[in-house]
């Protein structure tokens, strides 16, 4: 079973402009997908970027 990490990141606070991202990436297991959302996240705690999110789910 496939699974899609959905990530995005918001950041006009800090831009000069609007900018937002939004990237997927599949996982072969809910596992290896969770684990890859744990350390996007914690890549962006500290960040000065307060709108982030990511999520896991089934292709």
């Amino acid at each position: 079973m496939t699974f899609i990490l959905i990530f995005s990141l918001y950041a006009s606070a800090w831009a000069d402009n609007d900018f937002a991202s939004v990237r997927s990436q599949e996982f072969s297991s809910r596992e290896t997908c969770e684990a890859a959302k744990a350390e996007f996240l914690k890549n962006f705690e500290t960040a000065r970027s307060t709108n982030t999110q990511a999520i896991c789910v089934k292709k």
